[in-house]
């Protein structure tokens, strides 16, 4: 069985200082959080996928990119909990396509959580981001 959550996190690509913005954005964020958990029963979640595809403005450089790859390859590092990622620019093969993916697994739904609202997070690069989609999916991890 799969379940798919989809979130247009365009609201979130720019970076902004003003603390009501990021106050809202917190507010989200846990709002999601909750609607999250209320969806995913806990004893079927095996293994939380979440997917994030992405646009960069016309006006990010290779640098800014470079940067934001950078970050991402950092979080591992920087998180209390475990999680595996993996990240890539598209192929070029559809017009269509994103930019960039970035496609993350949690071992829990509270560790999913934590990594929402975690600053390393929070912290990523986000003046090179345009847009971004997000889906998040629990898949069964078969007996080793």
């Amino acid at each position: 069985m799969l379940e798919i959550n989809v979130a247009n996190a365009d609201e979130f690509a720019g970076r902004s200082t003003d603390r009501r913005r990021v106050m809202s954005i917190i507010d989200h964020i846990l709002e999601r959080k909750w609607r999250i958990a209320a969806e995913l029963p806990h004893e079927e979640v095996a293994m939380l996928i979440h997917c994030v595809t992405l646009k960069f403005r016309d006006s990010a450089s290779a640098a800014d990119i470079e940067t934001f790859a950078q970050a991402v390859a950092a979080l591992p590092g920087r998180l209390d909990f475990p999680i595996r990622t993996r990240q890539g620019r598209d192929l070029g093969e559809r017009p269509a396509n994103a930019d960039y993916a970035i496609v993350t697994e949690f071992e829990t739904l509270e560790d999913f959580n934590a990594y929402l609202v975690h600053p390393a997070h929070l912290a990523l690069p986000r003046e090179p981001v345009e847009s971004m989609q997000s889906v998040q999916f629990r898949v069964k991890v078969p007996d080793a």
